[in-house]
């Protein structure tokens, strides 16, 4: 029997989530932002239910909704930044994850490397 020729598995998954990404990523976005909205929605007025009712001081209560809005803003921030480059890295977070498939992809490939020795 023949050998069969080498499948490019991790360029062909790699180019099939480049092509969904690329045609999709606008409704995951909004569907994202959406879905964000209500659950922040009804996590503060969990909060603000969960304070009015509270025995315990306001400190206490004013820390615990500090760290809410500042969980909430990170969340916010991973979507307002998924397709738009951070300020100072300049890439997108989808960027970040589909440039190290083609780095993975590429450190695979066998390469006449002889300037480089092995471990040992």
């Amino acid at each position: 029997m023949p050998p069969q020729p080498r499948l490019a598995i991790i360029a062909t998954v790699q180019q099939a989530i480049s092509d969904l990404l690329t045609t999709y990523e606008p409704e995951f976005l909004r569907f994202g932002y959406s879905l964000f909205i209500a659950f922040a929605t009804i996590l503060i007025a969990w909060h603000g239910i969960r304070m009015m009712l509270s025995q315990e001081g306001l400190g206490e209560q004013l820390f615990g909704f500090a760290k809410l809005l500042l969980f909430i803003s990170f969340g916010y921030s991973l979507i307002a930044f998924y397709e738009a480059p951070l300020p100072g890295i300049g890439v997108s977070f989808s960027n970040l994850i589909t440039d190290q498939t083609h780095h993975f992809e590429y450190s695979r490939r066998p390469v006449a490397r002889a300037h480089v020795r092995p471990f040992g």
